[in-house]
């Protein structure tokens, strides 16, 4: 008899086989057909509207993103271009792409915020009212995106035909010139044939400014430790003078490009004043040798030691030689020499037994000569740098560091925020190689420094700033007549107090504007003065510029002004404030 546990084990083998008979049944049984979902409900009318108001959204942020992208496109296009510069389109059309791309941005935050709006409405009517701000705000934003895209590729247009700066690099299109070409040099060929050309310049690098002469400056004892500032100047009635009224200075460069095309007039410097310590060059006629480099050698009488050479010398810097006075002092009366040179000065305090013993005194070295193994130094002595006569001042002991005296000399001084020059094309090279200024170019200023005056820009009192112009000028033979490429001195007044400025451009015209913020500008030209222009026709024009620096330490311009019957003239113009 089988176990029951076993038995029970193949009942249910056989009830299983059983069972998946059944299950599987006869091979013309089909499957039963899948049930398909019911289809969802179609949307309702508020649902519809939210989600076009969405959709609007999009589009708007998809046009403010496009806009955002033509105005990067611009702003890169003119990010080389001068800070100013007459016809400067293509900052024009960069700025007028910011803008539409500031529009592009508004109109998706309106279409986004009527796009939130429909999205919490309740009512169809209600989100219907948001969906037609937020289509509305699409078509505006997409019309932005669309403006942005047709001022960048002006822009970019533009940029091409205007000044392009890089550093030294001056561009217009695939003409350029460096500014520092004129100090690089070419050399070709070798033996006789060998030959060295400057390359880029054709004219001038020096155009000239004539500079006023400038009273000097006298600094009593204890005024400051820097006596080399114009702020350390002394209350003292007799100011010191010199003698330089006919000096020029240098105020610029003028290059070529490498391919003739173009020439340019860079201003860097302006014909200012040198502050510069001075020493009385008459000499008494007496010479001390010294046979050791720093000493003096001394006869002081002391017969029981041999010290003569232990007289130091000590440098108490470059001065610049006056003459005109009494031997061995500075009188208010003497002058510095238009080709003086600043030379080194050293003083020593003679030893006891010497002449002027326990003076200090002031020498200036002559020649240095050297026979076999020695070195010998000849110093000119008798000089003075402590006092001046008929001035109260320290006595002639005084330490020099507190009495030494300083002045004023014109010379060139480097802007140190802007730089400006006028671009212009060449004509055809004639037969022996000049070329002439085909056309009045382009007047640009650019900033060097950190840029043009912000929130200590002066609002009261008034300002003279001292500079130079470079100007294309054309003559009067109804705008086709020659143009030269010219140069002058410049003299900026500001009233801060009344908001406006005159430019007294001498030797060409004088420019009258108003101040706004940190910028002025004008179109009033009078005083026609230059020789290719006529004096009493009516230009018409503008100028405009801004101050740079802080506190507006320096000022610079552009100007296009031009006369049916008086010629032309095109260019720009700079300066320096005048020390209060």
């Amino acid at each position: 008899m089988m176990p029951r546990k076993k038995m029970l084990t193949v009942f249910g083998a056989a009830v299983l086989a059983i069972g998946l008979t059944a299950c599987g049944g006869s091979s013309t049984t089909t499957d039963p057909a899948p049930v398909e979902p019911p289809p969802p409900p179609p949307p309702t009318d508020l649902e519809t509207t939210q989600g076009a108001a969405a959709a609007a959204a999009m589009a708007a942020k998809a046009a403010s993103d496009a806009a955002g992208m033509s105005s990067s496109d611009a702003m890169a296009a003119v990010a080389g271009l001068a800070t100013m510069q007459t016809n400067a389109m293509a900052a024009m059309h960069a700025a007028a792409a910011e803008d539409a791309a500031a529009t592009a941005m508004a109109e998706y935050m309106k279409a986004k915020a009527a796009s939130e709006a429909a999205a919490a409405a309740t009512l169809a009517s209600d989100a219907g009212a948001e969906k037609a701000n937020a289509e509305a705000a699409q078509m505006a934003a997409e019309a932005a995106a669309m403006m942005a895209a047709d001022s960048a590729m002006k822009a970019m247009e533009a940029a091409d035909m205007e000044l392009m700066i890089d550093g030294t690099m001056k561009s217009v299109g695939d003409t350029s010139i460096d500014a520092m070409a004129g100090a690089s040099s070419v050399s070709t060929g070798s033996g006789d044939d060998a030959q060295t050309v400057v390359t880029g310049l054709i004219k001038s690098m020096n155009p000239m400014a004539t500079g006023e002469a400038i009273a000097g400056e006298v600094f009593a004892a204890g005024t400051a430790d820097d006596l080399n500032t114009a702020e350390d100047e002394s209350t003292a009635d007799t100011p010191y003078t010199q003698a330089a009224a006919a000096r020029t200075f240098a105020i610029g460069k003028v290059l070529d490009s490498s391919d003739d095309m173009a020439r340019l007039m860079l201003v860097t410097d302006y014909a200012g004043t040198n502050m510069v310590k001075v020493y009385s060059a008459a000499a008494t006629g007496t010479t001390v040798m010294g046979t050791k480099a720093g000493y003096l050698t001394l006869d002081d009488a002391d017969t029981e030691t041999d010290d003569d050479n232990n007289t130091p010398l000590r440098s108490e810097g470059m001065f610049v030689p006056v003459s005109g006075g009494t031997a061995g002092t500075l009188a208010a009366t003497d002058s510095v020499a238009d080709d003086a040179e600043a030379v080194e000065v050293f003083s020593y305090v003679p030893p006891t037994g010497a002449t002027n013993a326990g003076v200090r005194q002031y020498a200036t070295l002559t020649t240095t000569s050297t026979t076999g193994d020695t070195t010998t130094y000849t110093y000119d002595t008798g000089h003075d740098i402590t006092g001046i006569t008929g001035i109260d001042g320290p006595d002639a002991g005084t330490e020099p560091d507190e009495s030494q005296i300083t002045a004023g000399i014109p010379g060139p001084v480097a802007y140190k925020h802007i730089h400006f020059g006028v671009w212009a094309a060449l004509g055809e090279a004639a037969a022996n190689g000049d070329q002439d200024v085909a056309g009045l170019g382009i007047g640009f200023v650019q900033s060097i420094g950190d840029g043009m005056t912000g929130a200590d820009m002066p609002t009261t009192g008034s300002a003279t700033y001292n500079g130079n112009w470079v100007a294309t000028v054309q003559s009067a033979d109804a705008h086709s007549g020659s143009v030269s490429l010219d140069h002058g001195v410049a003299t900026l007044s500001a009233d801060f107090d009344e908001a406006t400025v005159e430019a007294d451009l001498a030797g060409l015209a004088m420019l009258e504007g108003a101040i706004s913020g940190s910028g002025f500008e004008g179109t009033d030209a009078s005083g026609i003065a230059h020789s290719r222009l006529t004096s009493g026709a009516s230009f018409e024009g503008s100028f405009s510029g801004g101050f740079y620096g802080s506190k507006a330490a320096e000022a610079g311009g552009i100007f296009d002004f031009a006369s049916e019957s008086g010629g032309a003239f095109t260019g720009a113009f700079g300066g320096n404030k005048a020390d209060d």
